[in-house]
């Protein structure tokens, strides 16, 4: 018999095989009650050796009851989520997450024989990049031959399926409204009638077409930026040995924000590079959304009011300009005082994030005020400085911010025995990861306090 008919007779029997995983979740937006209600969270998942991760993931998807699809990878080999020594297997959409390191095959192509999993040996599954859904999966069993029945399905659950986005502090939404009104009656004249509930109402509306229209160009400034990302992240003081270090990958985002927005060609930015190939067509929500990015400005920003559900009133520090910053996240958990360095995009009543945001402390604040004031700077002159001194400073401010910032940490579970899975916490202070920062930033806590 040849070589290659044996190999395609081993293929054949390995797709025959069943592999019994524990799918446990790790960590995700998981609030404290639900934590201690459900320690563990787990679901035991039968799946022939022949089908696709993309199978495995749809299997996981209704058996952890979620509704909206986002996307996700598996990742195996590795101690703990984003290990960089671990394969990566990727939706075939050519997007890329994390650090540019080439994924090791996609979903829809690799089977889980192929992936030459052994009881005992866990691997992950990440499942929405925003809210970040950690997955430890266990090898329990690798039977030798399927029965009866369709797969993959699911044998056994331990724990509720937790809500896909979580209601932070929902029970104090009452005594929230009872204190604003005890505020609202002791707030100047002035605050009060500077917009009505209608107008706030129009911001929302148009913020979420904006915040739409922006999202989908993404992908093709990325692209276009793709050959900037070394020098953005030396700019950064991401730039390791010859690669890019990152202390979390959330990080990755103020450095793609970076290189799309500061790194140019010709003196030309990604936006700029784009919207002369690819103009959108006039009177549409890209038009307009493509017009703000080409304007976008990039400063520290301090909270003075919360306007619940829709967003904030900021001062611009460096300018000393006014703004409504509409951001329905920093809208429902952000406090007055809180400041923060992002980049806005500027629309007729209203700026908001390119969604890159680092918190900033006031040290690391009153360090670049202090440099800015040794080059004899004014808030009139920080108006009118050019678009590459701006990224200059940028540049300053964002390596101080991230310099300044920890990093946290999360590893697969040693797990004794088959049967045994990992649990969410018992730690009744721990804080949710995509939970609202106990430090009142207004941002999650994964991005704040427990970087």
């Amino acid at each position: 018999m040849s070589k290659r008919n044996q190999g395609a007779r081993a293929l054949a029997a390995g797709g025959q095989r069943v592999y019994e995983l524990e799918v446990c979740l790790l960590d995700g937006p998981i609030t404290e009650d639900f934590s201690k209600r459900n320690p563990v969270v787990s679901r035991t998942i039968q799946i022939r050796g022949g089908q696709t991760l993309s199978k495995l993931h749809e299997a996981i998807f209704d058996a952890f009851g979620r509704d909206d699809e986002h996307k996700y990878e598996f990742q195996v080999g590795g101690k703990g989520p984003m290990d960089r020594k671990a394969r990566r297997y990727v939706l075939p959409t050519g997007d890329d997450p994390s650090d540019g390191k080439r994924p090791a095959g996609v979903v829809t192509r690799t089977t889980i024989e192929a992936l030459g999993l052994k009881k005992g040996r866990p691997f992950g599954y990440w499942f929405d990049f925003g809210d970040d859904w950690w997955h430890q999966i266990n090898v329990a069993a690798i039977h030798n031959g399927p029965g009866d029945g369709e797969y993959p399905r699911v044998t056994a659950k331990t724990g509720d399926s937790p809500p896909q986005y979580a209601i932070w502090d929902d029970e104090d939404d009452e005594d929230d409204e009872d204190d604003e009104d005890d505020e609202e009656q002791g707030r100047p004249e002035r605050l009060q009638s500077v917009m009505h509930k209608e107008d706030y109402d129009r911001i929302l509306r148009r913020y979420k077409q904006m915040r739409a229209a922006s999202r989908k160009m993404n992908d093709p400034l990325v692209k276009l930026c793709g050959d900037s990302i070394e020098r953005a992240a030396k700019d950064l003081g991401m730039w390791v040995k010859g690669t890019v270090v990152m202390g979390h990958i959330d990080e990755s985002c103020v450095l793609m924000d970076y290189a799309i927005h500061d790194c140019r060609k010709g003196g030309l930015n990604a936006v700029e590079r784009h919207a002369a190939k690819h103009p959108p067509a006039p009177g549409t929500d890209a038009e307009t959304a493509l017009a703000a990015m080409k304007r976008a400005f990039f400063s520290v920003f301090l909270v003075t009011e919360v306007v619940k559900g829709v967003g904030v009133r900021v001062t611009d520090i460096l300018r000393d300009r006014e703004h409504f910053l509409a951001d329905v996240n920093l809208g429902r958990t952000a406090s007055e005082g809180v400041m923060f360095a992002s980049r806005a995009l500027p629309f007729d009543d209203f700026i908001m994030t390119t969604g890159a945001s680092l918190p900033v402390a006031g040290d690391v604040l009153a360090g670049i005020v202090e440099s800015l004031e040794s080059k004899g700077l004014t808030h009139e002159d920080l108006r009118n400085l050019s678009r590459e001194a701006w990224s200059k400073v940028a540049a300053a401010l964002l390596k101080a911010c991230l310099r300044d910032s920890g990093d946290q940490q999360i590893a697969y579970q040693d797990v004794p025995g088959s049967a045994g899975v990992p649990t969410l916490s018992k730690d009744p202070a721990r804080v949710p990861r995509n939970a609202p920062c106990p430090c009142g930033s207004g941002r999650k806590y994964k991005k704040c306090c427990g970087r």
